[in-house]
């Protein structure tokens, strides 16, 4: 492995880094917006929110219930990929706004909150409470309702749907943002990386590694990906090629002393380019290719099939970053011109 001779440096720089800023940051990436991700900054100069729940003493006090699906999870049913991130929360738990804001839509289970300029918090599943109306005030800390049962959350399984969009809830388009990156301090959510499917992007300049983070979440039940994807061109190239990531288990990369490496993918750039160049990427995720063990918990409605895998197998099991489309394509070269794939853009 390059560079392996600096793996305690990065090491001590990293440790000493948190101490005085409690929290990693990582080489920031932006793109084009698209359909679920606008931006990909990873530090703390993103506004910090707070969770939609809180402690049952104060509602001034954030807890983390856990994550049952991710933002961009690719699944068979439902909004494909997933829109948002789902929490595990029971009948009638408060549920707060996670920024001031004004209320933006109100319906019987959908509520949503301008907190930013064209950015909206979303909540679904939930009842509002009856004494907020759109255009009203909010404070952080303010309640915005309860989690509603099966029977008045639209017939969903009872838990708390939330996300970032650029537009109104009741909107015919709707864009969502990543969430991960307002929570990148938060360990209960794996420092953010809980909450968007493919996240947490990490160019290491001086060994030329790309790392990323990619895994499921599904009905509570962690599921690592079975296979990660570069796909890129170099240069001038016309076409996309793809590359094999693997697992990470390297200091290398600054986020492994908090994630499990078994979640964080990385390639060496210097495999498929020479210093220099620049290259166009973007990643896909898989689901259950080469074992049935990788997808062994089912999402409601989706059935198991004889190796007991579920269905979302057979309809659409991988997760593009950066996210752009419903149920994309795995291989760039098959967009059509006037809807292509989103990409990212670095120099080795």
């Amino acid at each position: 492995m390059k560079q392996r001779n600096r793996a305690i440096v990065y090491s001590l720089v990293f440790l000493l880094f948190l101490s005085v800023n409690g929290t990693a940051t990582a080489n920031s990436f932006s793109y084009n917006s698209g359909y679920i991700d606008s931006k990909a900054e990873w530090d703390l100069s993103w506004i910090q929110l707070k969770s939609p729940a809180r402690s049952s003493t104060s509602a001034t006090t954030s807890i983390y219930p856990a994550v049952n699906s991710k933002n961009n999870s690719p699944r068979s049913i439902g909004s494909r990929p997933h829109q948002g991130t789902d929490l595990a929360m029971s009948v009638n738990t408060p549920v707060y706004t996670i920024y001031s804001g004004t209320v933006s839509a109100k319906q019987t289970w959908k509520f949503s909150v301008l907190i930013f300029t064209n950015q909206h918090a979303s909540f679904l599943h939930l009842t509002p409470l009856s004494t907020l109306a759109v255009n009203d005030a909010l404070a952080v800390d303010d309640q915005i309702g309860t989690i509603a049962s099966t029977a008045n959350n639209g017939g969903y399984a009872v838990h708390l749907h939330f996300g970032i969009t650029n537009n109104k809830i009741d909107a015919s388009t709707v864009d969502y943002e990543t969430l991960g990156p307002r929570y990148v301090s938060i360990s209960n959510w794996n420092y953010g990386m809980d909450l968007d499917t493919i996240a947490k992007p990490y160019y290491n300049t001086s060994s030329h590694e790309l790392f990323i983070s990619s895994y499921t979440w599904n009905d509570g039940h962690l599921q690592e990906h079975s296979k990660v994807e570069l796909w890129y061109k170099v240069g001038t190239a016309s076409t996309w090629s793809v590359a094999q990531m693997s697992k990470s288990h390297y200091m290398s990369d600054p986020m492994s002393p908090y994630a499990s490496q078994a979640y964080r993918w990385s390639i060496d750039l210097d495999t498929i380019a020479t210093s220099g160049q620049t290259i166009k990427w973007y990643v896909v995720g898989y689901r259950n290719v080469d074992s049935p063990t990788y997808d062994t918990y089912c999402e409601t409605g989706e059935s198991s099939n004889a190796g007991g895998a579920c269905s979302v197998t057979e309809a659409h099991n991988w997760a593009l970053f950066p996210a752009k489309y419903d149920h994309p394509d795995a291989n760039g070269n098959n967009f059509p011109s006037a809807t292509p794939v989103k990409y990212e853009t670095l120099t080795v």
